[in-house]
Parts: C-alpha cells; structure tokens; sequence
C-alpha cells in the first residue's frame, strides 16, 4: 500500500531483493529436507510462501519469473 500511496515501485523491489537475500542465507547455512518430517514439512512450506511472495513482488512491477531457475 505504501508503495502504491507514495507511487514508489522500487519499494516492492526493495522488499523482494531482501526476502531473496534473507532466504539465500537461510538456503546457506540450514538443510531444508531432514530426518524430523515435521521440520521438513514446515521448511517446505515456508519456502513455498517465499517462492509466492516473491513471484507477486515481481508481478507487481512488471518483471517476469521463470517457473524454474
């Protein structure tokens, strides 16, 4: 909303750029698939409201993502 108010795009950028950021480092130090199955199931989870959010972001301001990287 803020960034529509204030007509500041670079706003959603911003935001996806940091979300990219904190789950690289995430990605980095932290297995994802483990032996608990609940852990796992909730780390998949979370990955997949990353992936979410980050898709609208870039929606938002007109840049397209690839299903895949």
């Amino acid at each position: 909303a803020r960034s529509a108010n204030n007509y500041a795009p670079h706003l959603i950028a911003t935001y996806a750029y940091e979300l990219a950021s904190m789950f690289h480092s995430y990605y980095a130090k932290e297995k994802v698939i483990t032996e608990d199955s609940k852990a796992t199931n909730e780390r998949l989870l979370m990955l997949q409201a990353i992936k979410i959010t980050i898709y609208n972001a870039l929606k938002l301001i007109g840049i397209e993502s690839p299903e895949r990287m």
